[in-house]
Protein backbone atom coordinates (compact mmCIF):
# COMPACT_ATOMS: atom_id res chain seq x y z
CA UNK A 1 0.00 0.00 0.00
CA UNK A 2 1.20 3.26 -1.03
CA UNK A 3 0.05 6.54 0.63
CA UNK A 4 0.91 10.24 0.56
CA UNK A 5 -0.34 13.37 1.20
CA UNK A 6 0.69 17.29 2.14
CA UNK A 7 0.31 18.97 5.51
CA UNK A 8 -3.25 20.63 6.15
CA UNK A 9 -2.73 24.00 7.16
CA UNK A 10 -2.66 23.52 11.02
CA UNK A 11 -0.17 21.22 10.50
CA UNK A 12 2.01 23.48 8.84
CA UNK A 13 1.35 26.53 11.45
CA UNK A 14 1.79 24.41 14.40
CA UNK A 15 5.07 23.19 12.64
CA UNK A 16 6.21 26.87 12.04
CA UNK A 17 8.36 29.55 14.77
CA UNK A 18 7.03 32.27 12.83
CA UNK A 19 4.31 34.11 11.03
CA UNK A 20 6.46 36.00 8.36
CA UNK A 21 4.26 38.92 7.45
CA UNK A 22 6.94 41.28 5.84
CA UNK A 23 8.59 40.67 2.73
CA UNK A 24 11.64 42.75 3.96
CA UNK A 25 15.09 40.68 5.21
CA UNK A 26 16.62 43.59 7.21
CA UNK A 27 15.55 46.01 9.72
CA UNK A 28 15.37 49.51 8.70
CA UNK A 29 18.59 50.48 10.07
CA UNK A 30 19.92 47.47 7.23
CA UNK A 31 22.25 46.26 10.26
CA UNK A 32 19.98 42.82 11.63
CA UNK A 33 17.18 40.62 10.26
CA UNK A 34 13.89 42.25 10.58
CA UNK A 35 11.70 40.42 13.02
CA UNK A 36 8.62 39.03 10.80
CA UNK A 37 10.47 39.29 8.07
CA UNK A 38 11.93 37.20 5.51
CA UNK A 39 14.93 36.61 7.30
CA UNK A 40 13.28 36.39 11.06
CA UNK A 41 15.90 35.26 13.64
CA UNK A 42 13.32 32.63 14.81
CA UNK A 43 13.78 30.80 11.13
CA UNK A 44 17.36 30.26 11.54
CA UNK A 45 20.59 32.62 11.13
CA UNK A 46 22.98 32.90 8.06
CA UNK A 47 25.33 35.57 9.73
CA UNK A 48 28.41 34.15 11.72
CA UNK A 49 27.95 37.19 14.40
CA UNK A 50 24.13 36.46 15.03
CA UNK A 51 22.34 32.98 17.16
CA UNK A 52 19.18 31.35 16.04
CA UNK A 53 16.71 32.92 18.02
CA UNK A 54 14.87 28.86 18.31
CA UNK A 55 17.44 26.69 19.00
CA UNK A 56 19.89 29.33 20.41
CA UNK A 57 22.86 27.60 17.52
CA UNK A 58 25.03 29.71 15.61
CA UNK A 59 24.70 29.06 11.59
CA UNK A 60 26.98 26.19 11.39
CA UNK A 61 24.64 24.22 13.58
CA UNK A 62 21.12 25.45 13.29
CA UNK A 63 19.10 22.88 11.21
CA UNK A 64 16.71 26.10 10.10
CA UNK A 65 13.41 26.43 10.56
CA UNK A 66 10.03 26.84 9.30
CA UNK A 67 7.61 29.85 9.43
CA UNK A 68 5.07 30.16 6.86
CA UNK A 69 2.73 33.14 5.17
CA UNK A 70 -0.62 33.86 5.13
CA UNK A 71 -2.04 33.47 1.68
CA UNK A 72 -5.76 34.92 0.57
CA UNK A 73 -6.51 32.07 -1.52
CA UNK A 74 -4.56 28.78 -2.02
CA UNK A 75 -1.24 28.42 -3.94
CA UNK A 76 -0.04 25.20 -5.62
CA UNK A 77 3.60 24.41 -6.29
CA UNK A 78 4.31 23.56 -9.85
CA UNK A 79 7.23 21.01 -8.72
CA UNK A 80 4.46 19.11 -6.44
CA UNK A 81 1.95 18.76 -8.94
CA UNK A 82 4.53 17.33 -11.67
CA UNK A 83 5.71 14.79 -8.88
CA UNK A 84 2.56 13.84 -7.84
CA UNK A 85 1.28 13.20 -11.37
CA UNK A 86 4.41 11.08 -12.08
CA UNK A 87 3.70 9.15 -9.03
CA UNK A 88 0.24 8.17 -10.02
CA UNK A 89 0.96 7.20 -13.43
CA UNK A 90 3.78 4.35 -11.94
CA UNK A 91 0.54 2.54 -9.99
CA UNK A 92 -1.86 0.54 -11.66
CA UNK A 93 -5.30 2.33 -10.72
CA UNK A 94 -7.04 -1.52 -10.95
CA UNK A 95 -4.39 -3.31 -8.49
CA UNK A 96 -2.57 -0.55 -7.12
CA UNK A 97 0.66 -2.88 -8.29
CA UNK A 98 3.88 -0.42 -9.55
CA UNK A 99 3.83 -0.41 -13.23
CA UNK A 100 7.51 -0.24 -14.41
CA UNK A 101 9.66 -3.43 -16.00
CA UNK A 102 11.50 -5.25 -12.81
CA UNK A 103 14.68 -5.38 -15.75
CA UNK A 104 15.20 -1.60 -15.71
CA UNK A 105 17.02 -1.24 -12.54
CA UNK A 106 16.89 2.86 -12.29
CA UNK A 107 13.22 2.67 -12.65
CA UNK A 108 12.53 -0.09 -10.58
CA UNK A 109 14.45 1.41 -8.24
CA UNK A 110 12.96 4.56 -8.29
CA UNK A 111 9.25 3.22 -8.29
CA UNK A 112 10.57 1.01 -4.65
CA UNK A 113 11.25 4.19 -3.15
CA UNK A 114 8.48 5.35 -3.65
CA UNK A 115 7.00 1.81 -1.26
CA UNK A 116 9.93 2.74 1.21
CA UNK A 117 12.08 6.16 0.68
CA UNK A 118 15.18 4.46 2.70
CA UNK A 119 15.02 1.30 0.03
Amino acid sequence: EIQFGVLAPEEIKNMSVVHVQYPDTMDETRTKPREGGLNDPLLGTTDRQYKCKTCNNDMNNCPGHFGHIELAKPVYHPGFINKTKKILEMVCHQCSKLLCDENNDEQFAQALRLRDPKA
